[in-house]
């Protein structure tokens, strides 16, 4: 069974961090990085493997696709129902009404704030095990 871990996110340097703070905590294996949900979508329409584990860290506010569309489309394509999909939603939204929509979606495991601690990661590769 191998690991994914998405990283669906339009700020580069956001990218950059999240690979630093994996590196030092041992995960570089199976990173891959999407600069909107459409990216993301296509990915795991085309390469969706059912021994594989996905864990998507997924923003809301991105062009293209945004984090919502991205969840609508999870869920229209029922990829929502498969338990080897994880999301947790990173933002830098702090409306709790984003994050009460957001919990609503059941396959979203966790709402965290940006920017993550070394801590957080620790914590969000939980989800792959």
């Amino acid at each position: 069974m191998s690991n994914n871990l998405l990283i669906v996110d339009d700020d580069p340097i956001i990218h950059l961090i999240s690979k630093r703070f994996l590196s030092k905590i041992g995960f570089e294996e199976g990173i891959l990085s999407f600069m909107n949900g459409q990216e993301a979508m296509d990915f795991i329409s085309e390469s969706y493997q059912n021994e594989s584990k996905y864990l998507i860290l997924l923003d809301l506010n991105m062009p293209i696709m945004n984090g919502w569309e991205f969840l609508e489309s999870m869920r229209s394509n029922s990829l929502a129902q498969n338990e080897n999909i994880t999301i947790i939603v990173v933002t830098s939204s702090i409306d709790k009404e984003d994050e009460d929509r957001a919990r609503a979606y059941e396959i979203v495991h966790d709402y965290l704030s940006k920017p993550l601690t070394l801590e957080q990661f620790e914590y969000v590769l939980e989800a792959l095990k």
